[in-house]
């Protein structure tokens, strides 16, 4: 499934979508392999994506564990045919329907409305399943861009969590059911 959205109110007429994932492209990213990674998405992966391979580590060894979860854990954030990001849940929804979001956009695109698009985007992925009836974001309490987005988004505080790489985290959740 592939969302699509309206971009940043800069460029209103290029549509901002989320591109899955298959096996070969996420080891691609986990490789740092920008050239296989573009090959294979038929888009231009830029070079700060590479900094975001610890998390296409994790991902890839998570879909070992579990590769059910593929179709969750990592999409491409791409507006036209522009890699801007990546976007995607930890994992599919726990026994009470609660999946946890994230994104993040390449240092060259922030501050330009990628990341409210990609919150917006994953919000309707969570809506469109009916497994899912709880969003969560923990956001680290240094993080007031995010922080404001989510709630903006209509999220609500409800406690905090210790991360074990990330340390205290404000947990934000939406009730979607």
């Amino acid at each position: 499934m592939t969302h699509t959205a309206a971009v940043s109110p800069v460029e209103r007429d290029v549509p901002t979508r989320l591109v899955p994932l298959d096996a070969a492209l996420l080891a691609a990213l986990a490789a740092s392999d920008l050239d296989e990674a573009s090959r294979l998405s038929g888009l231009a992966v830029p070079a700060s994506l590479a900094g975001e391979r610890w998390l296409w580590e994790l991902r890839a060894l998570q879909l070992e564990h579990s590769p059910g979860d593929l179709e969750w854990v990592a999409r491409l954030l791409v507006s036209g045919d522009e890699v801007v990001g990546h976007a995607g849940f930890h994992g599919g929804p726990d026994d009470d329907g609660v999946v946890e979001l994230g994104y993040w956009v390449a240092p060259h695109r922030r501050r330009q409305g990628f990341g409210a698009e990609a919150l917006r985007l994953l919000v309707l992925w969570g809506r469109d399943d009916p497994r899912v009836r709880t969003l969560r974001a923990c956001v680290a309490p240094s993080n007031d861009g995010s922080t404001r987005l989510v709630l903006r988004a209509g999220f609500e505080h409800r406690g905090e969590v210790e991360d074990e790489h990330d340390g205290t985290e404000a947990v934000l959740e939406l009730d979607v059911a």
